[in-house]
């Protein structure tokens, strides 16, 4: 009789305990359903700020360029000018001596578009002291080489300190565009063309007394052009002109007036004015190989401007 009552509390027991068990698991899914909870708004990004434009140099780029900087000399760029008349073009250099001896400085070398020039510089500079020079230039020289701007300028300087000369590296100058001198308009000044032959005479140097002549080959020979004959407003006048021209090249020379039959005042003054000097000119080319006349020209009659 008590073990059927035994079993039967046993088994009350096992019931009431799955009850609660069921309870308890029922709870679980409704706390798990919970709404979540609202996040917070994203703050929106910041606009970017527009960039502030950057104002236009009113230095040009040229200037305070640092051509050497070693053994307490500094030598800074302070302008480039290239002339359109006489007068030379230069190169203005600033020279800082912070050493204990004074320096002398020179030109070494000047080379611009790739044409070697001659310059003049000579500046002592002091210890302790800044000093300004000036490159000079010849504009007859960069005529002379058909420079018609400087895209490319270098130079290296020749520094004497303690009884010792060293000279500097080539310094290739940043220049920029607008550095222009104005060019020989040769289309206006043509005194002979043929098949293989341009000449043309496009400047008067009332300094040195002297006539520009451009010569273009474009044929497959060497030519020599010579003068016959020149008159210059009129009177007869004498240049040494003979000048070889290779074959597919350019060449430009600046030959002297060593005789006139005329006045070079009344010349100068044509200049000075702006008129444009009347000229009469004879040339003979050959084959500079054979020496065979290729042409004889009769006069020739053009203007030269200053």
């Amino acid at each position: 009789m008590q073990k059927p009552i035994v079993l039967f509390l046993a088994a009350a027991l096992a019931v009431s305990l799955a009850a609660c068990g069921g309870s308890s698991g029922g709870k679980a899914p409704a706390s798990a359903s919970a709404p979540a909870p609202t996040p917070e708004p994203t703050a929106a990004p910041a606009p970017t700020p527009a960039p502030t434009p950057t104002p236009e140099p009113t230095v040009p780029p040229v200037a305070g360029q640092v051509a050497y900087d070693q053994g307490g000399l500094t030598v800074t760029v302070k302008d480039l000018v290239f002339s359109t008349g006489f007068e030379p073009s230069t190169l203005s250099l600033t020279f800082t001596n912070s050493g204990t001896a004074p320096v002398q400085v020179q030109l070494g070398h000047l080379v611009m578009n790739r044409y070697m020039f001659d310059g003049t510089l000579d500046v002592e500079v002091p210890a302790g002291e800044t000093v300004d020079g000036d490159i000079t230039i010849s504009t007859l020289s960069m005529y002379q080489a058909g420079l018609p701007s400087a895209v490319d300028v270098a130079f290296s300087l020749l520094l004497t300190a303690d009884g010792t000369t060293t000279e500097t590296e080539l310094y290739h100058l940043t220049v920029p565009d607008g550095y222009e001198r104005t060019p020989s308009d040769l289309s206006k000044a043509v005194v002979y063309s043929d098949d293989s032959l341009l000449v043309a005479c496009s400047f008067y140097d009332i300094k040195n007394e002297s006539l520009e002549i451009s010569l273009q080959n474009t044929g497959d020979r060497s030519l020599t052009v010579s003068l016959r004959s020149l008159k210059l407003a009129g009177y007869a006048a004498n240049i040494d002109f003979s000048q070889e021209v290779l074959p597919g090249t350019f060449a430009q020379v600046v030959p002297y007036i060593n005789e006139y039959a005329g006045s070079m005042e009344d010349l100068d003054a044509l200049a000075m004015e702006g008129t444009p000097l009347p000229v009469e000119m004879e040339l003979l080319i050959t084959d500079t190989a054979t020496g065979e006349t290729v042409a004889e020209t009769g006069p020739l009659t053009f203007e030269v401007t200053f």
